[in-house]
């Protein structure tokens, strides 16, 4: 009996490894995390203003990295959100190309709801909401 021959190509694979990890090589203050098709970047500093600045700068640059590698942004769907117990009196505006993001209270990454003040309030209250609907269905 003949046996046969696997031949893979590992080609695919490392150009698709290169081509999503290569976005965040341009990038100075913010720091990527990528899941499937989605992701999300963050940034820490104390100066407020610096770090306005440099975001806004690294957005841009990531904007052009999608134009350039003919991905869409959909800057509709992007909202930022600022985690701090400090209270920010003074205006943010973080923009992409221009176009000013939605300041949110509270975000949803992988599935968990975080707050600006990392209270996780708001998650819990989500996760005894469905806990209460799922033995509702069972006691039936």
């Amino acid at each position: 009996m003949w046996g046969t021959t696997r031949i893979r190509s590992w080609a695919p694979s490392i150009s698709y490894l290169l081509y999503i990890n290569d976005p965040h090589n341009s990038l100075t203050v913010l720091k990527s995390v990528l899941f499937a098709d989605d992701c999300s970047a963050y940034a820490s500093g104390s100066d407020i203003p610096k770090l306005v600045q440099d975001v806004n700068s690294d957005l841009d640059s990531l904007s052009e990295w999608f134009y350039s590698n003919k991905l869409s942004l959909n800057t509709e769907k992007s909202v930022y959100a600022i985690f701090t117990n400090r209270v920010i009196r003074k205006e943010i505006n973080i923009k992409i190309k221009g176009r000013h993001l939605l300041r949110k209270e509270q975000v949803t990454f992988l599935g968990i709801i975080v707050d600006n003040k990392l209270t996780w309030n708001e998650h819990i209250k989500w996760v005894k909401g469905k806990f209460s609907s799922s033995l509702y269905i069972l006691k039936q």
